[in-house]
């Protein structure tokens, strides 16, 4: 572990990783040039980081900070536009940065309250993924929506049996080698 990091980040860095990883690259493969958005903390921020993950992110990261203060950190860190979900409506910011478009992959991890500003926010073919249920898990849902846009949801989740962490995120990224955080690297 770096001699900086006490055994708190250290312990909690692969849970951030590999929550990062599953959520944001695995299922997806996105090719350059796509747009993302979602809440913006330490997953999103390990997503954005120059490891060897099979997709380079263009000018394509649309975040969501819960506080105006977090918008200047988040922006150099990799942000390319900060949505404060506490004082903007955040479809309405993403329908006017993607010129009316949507966002091609949405990780949520706040669910059920944001449900109908998510399928807002998607284009055509865009995938949701829900990571967490920080806001509640319940939803009504207007299917016509999912549809008529022909979009793809997916839940994901590192809790569970130790087993599914191994097949799902631990063994990919080792066999192919595609990040590595620098752990014990000096």
């Amino acid at each position: 572990m770096p001699e900086s990091w006490d055994f708190v980040q250290a312990a909690a860095t692969p849970e951030v990783f590999l929550t990062a990883y599953d959520a944001f690259v695995q299922p997806w493969q996105l090719e350059n040039g796509r747009k993302c958005v979602g809440s913006w903390g330490p997953v999103a921020e390990l997503a954005r980081q120059p490891f060897n993950w099979p997709i380079r992110w263009e000018r394509s990261y649309l975040g969501l900070p819960g506080f105006g203060r977090k918008l200047a950190g988040a922006a150099a860190l990799g942000m390319d536009v900060g949505i404060n979900y506490r004082e903007q409506v955040f479809f309405a910011v993403v329908n006017e940065v993607t010129s009316g478009i949507g966002v091609d992959v949405l990780v949520d991890f706040i669910g059920g309250p944001y449900w109908d500003q998510n399928i807002a926010s998607m284009a055509t073919q865009g995938r949701l993924v829900e990571v967490g249920l920080m806001g509640g898990g319940r939803v009504e849902i207007d299917m016509g929506q999912l549809l008529w846009k022909r979009l793809q949801v997916t839940g994901t989740t590192l809790g569970g049996p130790v087993d599914r962490r191994e097949t799902v995120c631990n063994r990919p990224i080792q066999a192919s080698r595609l990040a590595s955080p620098g752990i014990g690297e000096k």
